[in-house]
């Protein structure tokens, strides 16, 4: 199969005129690991230089190799899921100004930041849905 997938990459690069990266991914994740977004192209990008096979990277290789990333706002993530669901709106603004505050005093690309703000969007979206709210809150 990675020789396939390998073949497939050589023709496309050669197609496009570009170096492309082909990634092996599973068909199915589970929701919950979604929010790890900036934690897998970070790894990603770790992994292709430190294994270095510039065209295949296998998802389920980078999941092996993530590193533990101590400046990952995980504790943020969590309180602030928990102020959603039980509704606490106060400590729901307080969440999103530690956000702020985090992503303007850290160490983050741009990049990093775009994939914080898409795990809190993301944190939103799936935490509404398990609540199944249908009605418009004001």
């Amino acid at each position: 199969m990675k020789k396939h997938i390998g073949i497939f990459a050589e023709n496309l690069s050669r197609t496009v005129d570009r170096r492309m990266l082909v990634s092996l991914w599973a068909s199915i994740r589970d929701a919950d690991k979604i929010g790890r977004s900036f934690l897998q192209a970070r790894t990603a990008m770790r992994y292709r230089f430190i294994i270095s096979d510039p065209a295949i990277i296998s998802v389920a290789d980078i999941d092996a190799h993530i590193e533990k990333n101590s400046a990952y706002p995980y504790v943020e993530l969590t309180r602030l899921e928990q102020s959603m669901k039980k509704w606490e709106i106060g400590a729901n603004f307080a969440a999103h100004e530690d956000f702020v505050k985090l992503i303007r005093e850290g160490n983050f690309t741009l990049h990093q930041a775009k994939c914080i703000c898409y795990d809190i969007v993301s944190l939103f979206v799936k935490t509404v849905d398990k609540m199944n709210i249908t009605e418009a809150v004001e």
